[in-house]
């Protein structure tokens, strides 16, 4: 950082870091598309209903099997009485051995309706479209599109990530109002639904945290920083 001209950062507390006068807040580049999903359509092909509340669910590209844990518990409790419609991302090598888990408990949820499970989404701008709140790790990448698209989150920091990184990424949303925090080390299933239903069936609380995190949302990161880039090779 003191031999570059710019340091293109994605929060305002990493300036400090930094050499005076050198950092610009840009965010982190996220696919353009991402948040482009229209809600009512992006409803339709998961086969939901927009009368109640949807629940994102996802551990990142290779799931995390703790928050697949505490899904298990949510969708249990849903399973009868819907008052939720769940997505959950399980991860593809946790895909099996969730679906198995569901079974013993007696849980179908291609007959559900409401439960969508899948190893994997590739249409994620739908699936972030359709929901009302996000649960996720706090990876700097998660962080940058649940922002643009102006979600509420529930944010599960890995503890073994680098110098507990996403401690502080998920601390700079609810600092700022956009997200509430359960640490690893104290996520269980009842714990998770009793922050779920804190949060979705209170749509005041909710509209909040929605227009607090789409505030704090950078989704032209990208244009920014060849901005940023432009001017320097001039």
């Amino acid at each position: 950082s003191h031999f570059v001209k710019k340091v293109a950062i994605s929060f305002p507390d990493s300036e400090k870091y930094f050499p005076k006068g050198k950092t610009v807040l840009t965010g982190n580049p996220i696919r353009h598309d991402i948040t482009l999903g229209n809600h009512i359509e992006a409803l339709k092909k998961f086969g939901l209903s927009p009368g109640l509340p949807v629940v994102l669910c996802f551990g990142g590209s290779q799931g995390a099997a703790r928050l697949n844990d505490a899904m298990v518990y949510v969708i249990d409790k849903n399973i009868k009485q819907p008052r939720l419609q769940i997505i959950h991302v399980t991860g593809e090598k946790h895909y099996g051995g969730f679906r198995q888990l569901l079974e013993n408990k007696g849980i179908d949820v291609e007959k559900s309706g409401h439960i969508i499970l899948r190893p994997y989404i590739y249409e994620m701008q739908d699936a972030y479209a359709a929901s009302d709140l996000v649960i996720s790790r706090a990876g700097a990448i998660s962080i940058s599109e649940i922002t643009a698209c102006g979600k509420p989150a529930i944010l599960i920091p890995l503890p073994t990530a680098a110098d507990n990184h996403q401690d502080y990424n998920a601390c700079f949303l609810k600092n700022n109002g956009a997200a509430e925090i359960i640490s690893d080390d104290k996520l269980s299933g009842e714990n998770l639904l009793k922050a779920i239903e804190s949060i979705v069936y209170d749509k005041k609380r909710l509209m909040r945290m929605a227009t607090a995190s789409q505030r704090l949302g950078n989704p032209e990161a990208l244009e920014k920083i060849l901005s940023e880039i432009k001017i320097i090779v001039k």
